[in-house]
């Protein structure tokens, strides 16, 4: 059943706080989503490791200085997912890589898009010294991995497309997880192609 599309100025990107933690549980606590995340992001999702994973998120960064900026998404009233920045280092720290996501209750209501568009324009906007961001969607499909089951890739490269990002191509058994290999669909945007978003990120 398609759900009622949010309006996307309804979507705030704001920083996480430790008052986060029983929702980011619930949330989190799906293979799905961490299928599709770097193992940073736990599973199961417990209370403790809520805790640490909201202990290693909660920053304050100059953003001439930063290296990552993680964000809370909120629509309305309600945590829905996260969004995190981390800035390459060296002759790519130009670069930034981006993940995202949002909890299986607010799959398909266009959240996902809104957070993207979002944290891409203050990637951009505030953040210094960016040229690219760039993202990776883990593909568990059985054309990737031989394996008929696990969440297809297609509703985050969707996200991505209407967010601006180009496919620039497909890296083979990118990805570990779980004891099984997967490829990576690696999507990218450039300053130069970047539109003002109407979701709102507030910088810290």
């Amino acid at each position: 059943m398609a759900h009622r599309q949010v309006n996307p100025a309804d979507v705030t990107l704001r920083p996480w706080t430790l008052s986060d933690a029983e929702a980011l549980m619930r949330l989190g606590d799906d293979r799905d989503i961490w299928l599709n995340l770097r193992d940073r992001f736990p599973h199961p999702f417990t209370a403790p490791a809520a805790d640490l994973w909201l202990a290693e998120h909660i920053d304050d960064h100059d953003v001439m200085t930063w290296s990552q900026k993680s964000f809370a998404i909120w629509w309305r009233d309600e945590l829905t997912g996260g969004v995190h920045l981390e800035r390459r280092e060296n002759v790519h720290r130009i670069c930034a890589d981006l993940t995202f996501w949002v909890g299986r209750p607010f799959w398909g209501r266009g959240i996902a898009r809104a957070a993207v568009r979002a944290a891409t324009a203050f990637a951009f906007d505030v953040l210094l010294g960016l040229e690219r961001v760039q993202t990776f969607v883990f593909d568990w499909t059985v054309e990737s991995t031989g394996v008929p089951e696990g969440p297809g890739y297609a509703e985050a490269a969707r996200v991505l497309e209407h967010a601006g990002y180009t496919l620039e191509g497909r890296l083979r058994h990118y990805a570990l997880k779980g004891g099984q290999y997967g490829d990576a669909l690696l999507y990218a945007r450039l300053k130069s192609a970047s539109a003002p978003s109407t979701a709102r990120a507030r910088p810290r």
